[in-house]
């Protein structure tokens, strides 16, 4: 296997680049419901990136290359298991990015700026060789959780209105009981789902169980 320096899953790589648009657009709101929006976005346009050949792709665990018809699930997404490297997002950004193109950014500097002041909490291993793993491989893609969880969501909401008793703290401290709730059941981690459950999800669950 090359001594690659990094490989990340798909939605670190999601992550990466969502943070660093955000940074870079300050005009956009840092919210949890812009970040999941254009987190979405920048999956899909990994998802069609690799299923054309323009993003490498590599397979856990023997990270042998992926072609890209088979990129893709049958569901569309990024096959599990696969990898992406800091030196192919690099040169597959190089085709459309103006700092890399005009050679304002180095390898190192988009690694940089890339990961941003924002601490990892992604599981990551070091290889003999020095690579860096990011993102656990073995587990079902994170960026698909994402997406399942924002598509099942009212029905979390639901089930958890149900399982807690009434809570005359007001909505703030409600949705807080809520998402510790979901975590427990659902799984997932409370920072996720602060970005996918607003106080507006919870008043509409509430105001159709009071219609039915």
């Amino acid at each position: 296997m090359k001594s690659f320096t990094v490989i990340m899953q798909p939605h670190v790589v999601a992550h990466y680049l969502t943070r660093r648009a955000m940074r870079r657009f300050p005009s956009m709101p840092d919210t949890g419901e812009a970040y999941l929006a254009l987190f979405i976005g920048v999956l899909n346009t990994l998802q069609a990136a690799a299923a054309s050949g323009g993003l490498k792709l590599l397979a856990y665990p023997l990270w042998w290359p992926i072609p890209a018809q088979m990129a893709l699930d049958e569901d569309g997404r990024i096959a599990q298991g696969a990898g992406v490297t800091l030196d192919a997002l690099f040169a597959w950004m190089k085709s459309f990015d103006p700092d890399i193109i005009s050679n304002r950014q180095s390898l190192d500097d988009f690694w940089k700026e890339l990961q941003g002041d924002d601490a990892s909490t992604e599981p990551e291993t070091k290889m003999e060789n020095g690579t860096r793993l990011i993102g656990d491989f073995a587990q079902v893609p994170h960026g698909q959780k994402m997406q399942e969880y924002e598509t099942n969501k009212m029905l979390y909401i639901s089930a958890a209105l149900d399982a807690l008793s009434d809570n005359p703290e007001g909505e703030a401290s409600e949705k807080q009981r809520i998402i510790t709730w979901i975590t427990s059941v659902y799984g997932g981690s409370e920072e996720t789902w602060k970005r996918i459950i607003k106080v507006d999800d919870i008043i509409t669950v509430k105001n159709e169980k009071r219609e039915k």
